[in-house]
């Protein structure tokens, strides 16, 4: 818009000085004629305008000026307003900038955060494993005192019999003390 803005005055500008050079042409050639159809208005010669083709001319060429001053005017309120568009978009590449620094900062907490979370849940993992691995080893210890007692029951038994011939009813399904001791290891 503003490069067709240019365009047009550079031809505006362009026509009006050709316009300039024809008036100066008649004025400079013609000067019995023009000095004729002249003057004197404040120490000028002023041409007349009773001529028709000049008439029209002046008319053009006020016309033109008219257009060339508007034309101006819309370059320079262009001007203000591209001015201020780029004072805008300066501002909003600025916040923007903000905002993604922002973002970025802000992402990276939550990555930590998620890290952390991880780092959490592996540990409860683990906790639940070690739980349920302490739960496995009382139960095996229960298994193994119960054991024990019945040895120390079985022992007793077989002590206070004073004859190694003779087992306790828990004892019967072993065939010797090595038989239940390789149970017990087994276990």
């Amino acid at each position: 818009m503003l490069r067709r803005m240019k365009e047009e005055l550079s031809k505006q500008k362009s026509v009006n000085g050709t316009l300039q050079s024809e008036l100066d042409a008649i004025r400079g050639t013609n000067s019995s004629e023009a000095g004729s159809r002249t003057r004197d208005a404040n120490g000028r010669n002023t041409p007349s305008l009773d001529d028709p083709e000049l008439r029209l001319k002046l008319a053009d060429a006020q016309r033109q000026l008219s257009t060339l001053s508007k034309v101006a005017s819309d370059h320079q309120s262009l001007t203000t307003e591209h001015s201020a568009l780029q004072d805008e978009h300066a501002q909003l590449r600025d916040a923007y900038s903000q905002e993604m620094e922002d973002a970025n900062d802000r992402i990276d907490q939550l990555q930590s955060e998620v890290d952390r979370l991880h780092q959490l849940s592996a540990g409860a993992q683990d906790i639940k494993r070690l739980q349920l691995d302490y739960a496995d080893l009382q139960t095996e210890n229960q298994d193994l005192q119960r054991k024990v007692q019945l040895l120390l029951g079985a022992s007793e038994d077989y002590g206070a019999s004073g004859s190694g011939d003779h087992r306790n009813s828990d004892m019967s399904n072993f065939e010797s003390e090595e038989d239940l001791n390789e149970e017990d290891l087994n276990q």
